[in-house]
């Protein structure tokens, strides 16, 4: 049977009060007393229970550091890295979180100094750990502490989102500037976008202001309308319920469309974070871990976005964003698949990049989800694109196809079944390509930069994995034909 605590308080007492104890004839041997303190620590441990558990912090005379202490550790972070790593495993050790408010300045002015490359990433994360502590006792505090901590007003990630601060924005934030503007949490220095510690910070203190902003437009918006009714001098009593149910209405509206516009600017702004920089761009290093983590981390935030409200996907991908983020998210964001539902209505618009996009997200969901449901629109997909041959021009029908073609290649590999819409349709477009080069007398070539360039490569490099058999190959013997004359 585990011991009682009044078993345990000799032992400890012993312990304490070291050799001052030895010496009082009162006192237990040491031999005994050691071997009464192991007899404790096994019986504790056969019944499931730790042993230090039951000791508090106080009685093991844990030594906090003081908050300048703490900010002391951070400034050496770099070159003595040990000592704050100490720092922060003894405040780790506190079981209550509101003990931690006196570092709560600490903790925040050090965040811009996690984003150094060298910082160890142990020490980024324990600092993220008590980030998170703290948010669970002061989280307004330390949200609006975090924003003006990161902030930089010169330079943003590959945009220009300062020019959205107030006219006091050199004094900082406050509150109410964050809730009016939630997108202003975004106005950090460059280095928070490739630190996956810090960003996941930022990402949370984006989505509760976020939803801040949507609670403030709904009063808001309740007390407009309570306001407007009040100051109708001829509404009866018996329609009031009536007149004010059906104004409610119309504000609603108002409200989601002024909610989803900030939503679907501040996922606009993530996705573009989640392409690579020139830099990166040109030295190669698409795929580095930070990059593949900050997805991880927008992907996450999208899929929670989504699920609250699946009028923001809709909204997002009739805005449309960067082609080369679509396998990406189509992967890693689960709630991606209600696409399916808008495909068609995407398919429908007059808007050549809005064709472009609903056919490359209509085939990228076919790879991911080959089941009968995305077979179904993917057909839809191949009867519009021959709707579009048939109804535009030339110049205007290849820019729509061609971009689709890497895409479509992939579908038909995971969805055989497409092969019956997709080789008629193929075939089709080569003898059009080939009657019109033949009409100019020379073939449609293109720069070696040009886009068309890489589409072929792409497509071509798909289909070269194919299957041989008889309607892949003349699947192949199109595309070579639409390729090597278009292009």
């Amino acid at each position: 049977s585990s011991p009682s605590d009044s078993t345990l308080l000799p032992c400890l007492t012993l312990v304490g009060k070291g050799s001052s104890s030895s010496s009082s004839s009162s006192a237990v041997p040491s031999s005994s007393s050691d071997s009464s303190l192991q007899q404790q620590k096994s019986s504790a441990r056969r019944s499931g229970r730790n042993f230090h558990s039951w000791v508090s912090p106080v009685m093991r005379k844990v030594k906090l550091p003081s908050p300048e202490e703490l900010i002391s550790a951070y400034g050496s972070i770099n070159s003595n890295p040990s000592l704050c790593a100490s720092c922060m495993k003894r405040l780790c050790t506190l079981k209550d979180p509101s003990l931690l408010v006196p570092y709560l300045d600490a903790i925040v002015s050090a965040l811009p100094k996690l984003l150094d490359p060298k910082t160890p990433r142990v020490l980024q994360t324990s600092t993220a750990t008590l980030w998170r502590r703290l948010c669970s006792v002061v989280p307004r505090r330390l949200w609006v502490a975090t924003v003006n901590a990161l902030r930089h007003t010169s330079s943003v990630f590959r945009g220009n989102v300062s020019t959205l601060s107030p006219a006091g924005a050199g004094l900082g934030y406050t509150e109410e500037d964050l809730i009016g503007d939630p997108i202003l949490v975004l106005s950090c220095h460059r280095d928070v976008f490739r630190c996956p510690v810090v960003f996941d910070l930022t990402c949370r203190v984006l989505a509760a202001y976020l939803a801040a902003n949507t609670a403030d437009i709904a009063q808001r918006s309740r007390n407009m309308v309570l306001l407007d009714y009040r100051r109708q001098p001829d509404a009866k009593p018996g329609h009031s319920i009536k007149q004010l149910a059906d104004m409610e209405e119309e504000n609603r509206a108002l409200r989601l469309a002024m909610c989803s516009t900030q939503s679907s600017l501040a996922i606009q702004l993530l996705l573009e974070v989640c392409l690579p920089t020139k830099e990166e761009a040109e030295s190669g290093e698409e795929d580095l871990c930070e990059l593949t983590e900050i997805r991880g981390i927008v992907s996450s935030v999208l899929h929670q976005m989504f699920i609250d409200d699946p009028s923001i996907a809709k909204l997002v991908h009739f805005q449309g964003y960067d082609e080369r983020l679509l396998p990406v998210f189509i992967a890693s964001v689960p709630s991606m698949f209600i696409c399916v539902d808008f495909i068609p209505e995407l398919l429908s618009t007059l808007e050549q990049d809005k064709m472009i996009f609903g056919l490359q997200l209509t085939f990228h969901l076919c790879v991911h989800y080959p089941v009968p449901i995305t077979l179904k629109v993917a057909r839809e997909a191949m009867s519009h694109m021959s709707i579009v041959i048939s109804r535009k021009l030339f110049v205007d029908y290849m820019a729509i196809i061609l971009p689709a073609l890497p895409s479509l290649t992939r579908a038909c590999r995971v969805l055989p079944a497409l092969l019956d819409d997709t080789i008629p349709l193929l075939v089709r477009l080569g003898h059009i390509v080939s009657s019109v080069a033949k009409q100019k007398s020379h073939t449609l070539l293109s720069p070696p930069t040009s886009p068309k360039n890489r589409w072929r490569e792409d497509t071509l490099s798909q289909v070269a994995s194919l299957p041989t058999t008889a309607p892949y190959q003349q699947m192949l013997q199109a595309l070579h034909v639409i390729f090597d004359v278009a292009v």
